[in-house]
């Protein structure tokens, strides 16, 4: 179904603060579905992501985890209420729906 779709990317996205991204995700945790390159403006959007993702769908595992991301807007961002490094697509996380292992065994 995918063709030849080789990843999905989704800048500033906001995971775990939009709710509406969860029958996104649930079509990508397929098998066979091409692998999800998230960014977000700060560290702690990502990883309250990754905490939301492996809670609700478990198949969709971490291929790479949170790191600075070397294409971000260099210029910090100016934010309200935190002092927290922040940056547009500053940082990243890739996500790809697990491989069925098979049982060999006769």
């Amino acid at each position: 179904p995918w063709g030849n779709v080789m990843m999905i990317f989704a800048p500033n996205a906001g995971i775990a603060a939009y709710p509406s991204w969860l029958p996104t995700l649930e079509l990508l945790a397929v098998p066979g579905s091409p692998p999800l390159v998230v960014t977000d403006f700060c560290e702690e959007a990502l990883v309250k992501s990754q905490q939301l993702v492996q809670t609700l769908l478990p198949n969709l595992r971490v291929v790479q985890p949170v790191f600075p991301n070397p294409l971000r807007q260099p210029l910090r961002q100016t934010t309200h209420g935190n002092k927290l490094p922040a940056y547009n697509n500053g940082f990243s996380m890739v996500l790809q729906a697990e491989t069925p292992r098979f049982n060999a065994t006769r």
